[in-house]
């Protein structure tokens, strides 16, 4: 019996067919139900527990199925993301749902990527000695690499970051990094740029003045390779743009300017120099000692006379009477003071010739009449 109230021995005295006593002794013994565990698992934690269900067995008993719920646990996946634009930056959470049920939470947290932050570029222009010019992208710097190319603005995108065979123009450049990251900027190839020198082409000095060349051309000092003047004697700098010519007679300079890219042009100055032969020497000498026109000798310009080689000195005779040989213009120390031997000469008239030699080289002999006086 499933009641325990009924266990135990019950004895029904009866009377059998032949009217003898009949005994029915009945043993009832309590019928054990063991109770059933279930162990389960939830994604509920309402539903997490111990539960105990009593139900009715077939032999009418009592039943108890006692249920253990485990709660399971949820998926978290937590995901770090960079990204180049400033909106997307930040938290962000996605509510799925795993293959057991319960929810499974996807975090990405994207932080702001510092992206490409500079590239050298560098252009290689046409010249006369190039049909064509260049892009080169030589150093990027910062982003994710790989990197791709583009020259048209993005619309066409190369894994090269080499650019050939391009006419003048301005170039939109954008470099891409793997993260999508971009960064613009512009190149702009030149046309062919051939060197021309402005100059003036004649000058006119006269001797031993000088003139300044004063040239100019069309290049920087970054793209200048090159000034060379021939010949190089008489210019106060052979590799300069503005030298001083100071040349003894008439010279034509070649000026010669080379670019970075091997490219020259040329021009040529002719300086005339007229030759002036000014010499004075004084008529009238009183070396008395006084210090005033003590001596006879000769004065001009240094400038354009570059010595005394003779000052000879006669008597209206024919006599000599004095020489002097390789002096300067104007030097008061040397020169005739009126003496033959050391010995005074009288007050008259005398006859000089000299050699004088120009800075040209030429050599011009000059003669006259001079008077002694005391």
């Amino acid at each position: 019996s499933c009641d325990p109230n009924q266990v135990g021995t019950d004895t029904l005295f009866l009377t059998n067919f032949q009217g003898c006593d009949s005994l029915v002794v009945t043993q009832t013994t309590l019928e054990p139900i063991p109770p059933v565990f279930n162990v389960a698992t939830t994604c509920d934690p309402d539903a997490a527990g111990l539960d105990t269900l009593i139900l009715v067995s077939v032999q009418g008993c009592d039943s108890v199925v006692i249920t253990q719920t485990d709660l399971l646990p949820s998926s978290l996946v937590m995901l770090s993301e960079t990204s180049c634009d400033p909106n997307q930056v930040g938290t962000d959470t996605l509510f799925l749902t795993n293959f057991q049920g319960c929810d499974s939470l996807v975090v990405t947290q994207t932080t702001l990527s510092d992206g490409i932050t500079a590239a050298d570029i560098q252009v290689e222009g046409l010249t006369c000695l190039t049909s064509a010019g260049a892009i080169i992208i030589a150093k990027v710097e910062g982003g994710t690499a790989p990197y791709l190319y583009s020259i048209d603005g993005g619309n066409t995108f190369l894994s090269e970051p080499i650019f050939p065979n391009l006419v003048p123009g301005t170039y939109p450049v954008v470099i891409e990094d793997s993260e999508g990251c971009r960064y613009e900027t512009e190149a702009e190839i030149l046309a062919a740029k051939a060197p021309a020198i402005s100059v003036e082409a004649e000058h006119f000095i006269g001797l031993g003045e000088s003139v300044n060349l004063n040239a100019a051309t069309n290049l920087t000092p970054a793209e200048t390779a090159s000034i060379a003047w021939l010949p190089a004697d008489s210019l106060s700098c052979a590799d300069c743009l503005n030298p001083v010519a100071a040349p003894p007679q008439a010279a034509v300079y070649l000026l010669t300017v080379t670019d970075t890219a091997g490219c020259v042009a040329t021009a040529s100055v002719t300086v005339f120099v007229k030759a002036t032969r000014d010499v004075y020497f004084p008529n009238v000498f009183s070396p008395n000692g006084d210090g005033i026109n003590d001596r006879f000798l000769a004065f001009g310009d240094e400038k354009l006379i570059a010595e005394v080689r003779s000052l000879q000195i006669f008597s209206r005779w024919g006599d000599f009477l004095f020489e002097t040989q390789h002096t300067k213009p104007n030097d008061t120390t040397t020169g005739w003071d009126g003496s033959r031997n050391g010995d005074d000469l009288p007050p008259g008239v005398y006859i000089f010739k000299a050699q004088v030699v120009f800075t040209d080289g030429e050599i011009v002999e000059f003669f006259g009449d001079v008077t002694l006086i005391r």
